[in-house]
């Protein structure tokens, strides 16, 4: 009889631990899943909400750059872990949310032809806004947990000058067919961005590879000090 109980007690500690182990082994999987450019997916943005959003960066340094259905106007950088296929049927993206062409994490920047006339719309599609001169103003610049990183942040003050969130200045330089922006002089010396929408830019490394930081455009004043 002894025996008899000791053989069950083991069998259902041994069960236990095989539960334990997978459920500690689900959300690993889960978080390895891949999502590509375009893919509709789920993002996890306050509380237990989830929004409905676009991949337009498939799996950049610390996540998934994305456009969410309740915020159609901005590109919000999520961790991979709060990112997730789609639960249910999807209606799909407004209407009215502006077009993003996608682009990949690795991608080289697209050749981009000469600026149209003025007055034309074309440079605003496929990538062609690059051949527009960046907005004079500041470019604030958030993480891939959509937290705002102040020291990382630049205002352009003219087409060849910037400012620092500290009130430093130097020169840059903009290239229209590459859409990368280079710091020449000053604090961010040597730094590089690249043009990913009209009013925004991601941070790229020392090697040129695109980081999980965004920058978008805003009204902000680029004379004043800590914007």
């Amino acid at each position: 009889m002894r025996l008899t109980l000791r053989v069950v007690r083991n069998r259902a500690l041994g069960a236990l631990v095989s539960l334990m182990f997978v459920a500690a082994a689900g959300p690993v999987c889960a978080d390895e899943a891949r999502f590509a450019a375009g893919t509709r997916v789920e993002g996890h943005s306050y509380g237990a909400s989830w929004d409905r959003c676009t991949v337009i960066v498939d799996r950049p340094t610390g996540g998934y750059l994305l456009r969410c259905d309740g915020q159609p106007g901005r590109d919000v950088v999520f961790s991979a872990s709060d990112v997730r296929a789609l639960q249910g049927a999807d209606p799909g993206p407004p209407r009215n949310a502006p077009a993003h062409p996608p682009i990949r994490a690795n991608a080289a920047p697209p050749a981009v032809a000469a600026a149209p006339p003025a007055g034309t719309t074309a440079a605003a599609e496929d990538g062609a806004f690059k051949a527009i001169r960046p907005r004079v103003g500041v470019y604030a610049c958030y993480d891939q947990v959509a937290n705002e990183v102040a020291t990382l942040q630049w205002g352009l003050l003219d087409g060849s000058r910037y400012s620092t969130y500290d009130g430093g200045r130097g020169r840059y330089t903009y290239a229209s067919q590459s859409g990368i922006l280079t710091f020449a002089s000053g604090p961010f010396v040597g730094l590089r961005r690249l043009r990913v929408s009209e009013r925004s830019f991601r941070i790229l490394d020392e090697r040129g590879k695109l980081t999980a930081n965004v920058c978008p455009w805003t009204p902000k004043d680029p004379r004043k000090k800590h914007w």
